[in-house]
């Protein structure tokens, strides 16, 4: 089943054209979609994706608190690549919000989940 997927796309493409509140939607649906078929990817990548609608809509914390549920999920099933991209939005976050401790022990993980990518 591709709608997970196709989902995520539409969010993608909304995302580029600054459509922030119509790709949240798309994401939202991604996000239901895949845990019914059980596309992890898409979950995390949807996860990412409302992170970033956050951040960009000045929510700095619900965007921290969706992205480390990214990171948790992408560490949980041993994706290494999306957590690293996960960690590094988290990051950013954590900047945002004044956590530049935290936000360098974030860092640290992600170069750790990125080291063989």
């Amino acid at each position: 089943d591709y709608l997970p997927e196709i989902l995520h796309i539409h969010a993608l493409q909304l995302w580029g054209q600054a459509k922030y509140y119509t790709a949240q939607q798309y994401w939202i649906n991604a996000l239901e979609q895949s845990a019914l078929v059980d596309e992890v990817e898409i979950q995390i990548e949807s996860l990412i994706g409302l992170g970033n609608v956050w951040r960009i809509t000045n929510e700095y914390q619900l965007s921290c608190s969706t992205h480390e549920l990214a990171v948790k999920v992408a560490n949980n099933s041993r994706i290494h690549w999306l957590e690293g991209k996960a960690r590094i939005l988290w990051a950013w976050d954590l900047y945002l919000l004044n956590q530049y401790i935290d936000m360098l022990t974030v860092l640290d993980g992600a170069e750790e989940a990125l080291q063989d990518h």
